[in-house]
């Protein structure tokens, strides 16, 4: 699907290709450089690593006996990964039984650079030390504006990799009003959003298990998922989702305030820990404000087209980055309790 991805096709069966590990950094031979040939391979990696020598000198032996007319040698060393294509010189030889790689020294050895494109190498690469979301099972209610840029963010955290799987609900379609804050472009316009955004991950990031529903979220099942997002901002539908999973899931609600003035993110892990009711109650009575002054009230849209609160892509894009913070940094930290964040854009508390 990767190759795929990037216009290339796999053949199967025609070259071996030998793996091999080396604990040394490749630097560059002081007789022969660049490589040209198989000779000039086997003498550097001789002086180079020579534990990994052997092993490459017998694995290429047994390739020629085979009687392949070629073989791909790639080396992964602490600094990153290389490789050879080695196309075999004298074919007529290749059959015999005791083959001496000395007659084939002058064999072409075209010199490559590999990079890995495994999902593990993509998402742990540039966060070493923390945990990712390889092998959960993640429902994210609502591909909206906030939804979208939160699909890409838990992707790129690990979302649907090894084993696991994100599970994307919106019964919504995509309009024309949309595009100016959702992650999806004019050819989704028209469309459902989850599956908007699962056609996006099978260009975007091949082989990660994303599963569009294109239902109401009160109709669908979660109860097997290890968290559930509410990316809605829909009060209602959250006091929903706590009568349904209040004692089996993790939850994480993430919404705007007012015309883009802050986002907030909530996450509750333990039953016994405060919920969206509590925080609604609180909001009520004047408590927990992400402004001092009142939260001021902004509308737009005018003759057919119906009201809409203003706010630049941005802010949707901040909701989405704290809703990962959130879950992220609570499982590196490995610390199982509520969590409440506010980001306020004017500088309030």
């Amino acid at each position: 699907m990767k190759a795929a991805a990037l216009g290339l096709n796999i053949l199967p069966n025609r070259i071996p290709v030998l793996a091999f590990v080396s604990t040394v950094p490749p630097q560059a031979s002081l007789i022969h450089w660049p490589i040209s040939n198989l000779g000039e391979f086997l003498s550097w990696q001789r002086r180079l690593d020579g534990a990994i020598f052997y092993r490459i000198e017998a694995a290429i032996r047994n390739v020629v006996r085979s009687g392949s007319l070629g073989v791909v040698v790639v080396i992964k060393s602490p600094r990153f990964i290389y490789s050879l294509a080695i196309l075999f010189a004298k074919s007529s030889k290749l059959k015999k039984k005791k083959v001496s790689l000395d007659e084939l020294r002058e064999s072409v050895a075209v010199p490559y650079f590999g990079s890995r494109i495994d999902n593990k190498f993509i998402v742990e690469r540039n966060v070493p030390s923390m945990k990712t979301l390889a092998e959960k099972r993640i429902a994210l209610v609502g591909c909206g504006t906030i939804g979208g840029h939160l699909a890409d963010l838990l992707v790129r955290a690990g979302a649907g990799s090894g084993g696991g799987e994100l599970v994307l609900i919106d019964n919504d379609i995509l309009s024309t009003g949309n595009l100016g804050r959702h992650i999806l472009g004019f050819s989704d316009v028209g469309k459902n959003k989850a599956r908007g955004m699962a056609r996006k991950f099978l260009r975007d990031a091949p082989g990660v298990n994303v599963k569009p529903i294109h239902r109401d979220a009160k109709e669908v099942n979660l109860t097997k998922m290890d968290l559930i997002i509410d990316a809605t901002g829909e009060e209602s539908l959250g006091y929903v989702l706590e009568h349904k999973y209040h004692a089996a899931q993790a939850r994480l609600s993430t919404w705007i305030e007012g015309p883009g003035i802050a986002v907030r993110g909530h996450l509750k892990t333990e039953r016994c820990h405060a919920c969206g009711y509590c925080l609604a109650n609180y909001a009520r009575e004047g408590l927990y404000q992400a402004t001092v002054e009142p939260m001021p009230k902004i509308y737009a849209g005018q003759g057919c087209e119906q009201e809409y609160v203003p706010f630049p892509a941005t802010v949707s894009i901040q909701a989405a980055c704290l809703a990962l913070d959130h879950i992220v940094i609570h499982k590196s930290a490995g610390v199982p309790r509520a969590a409440l964040k506010v980001v306020n854009f004017q500088g309030l508390t």
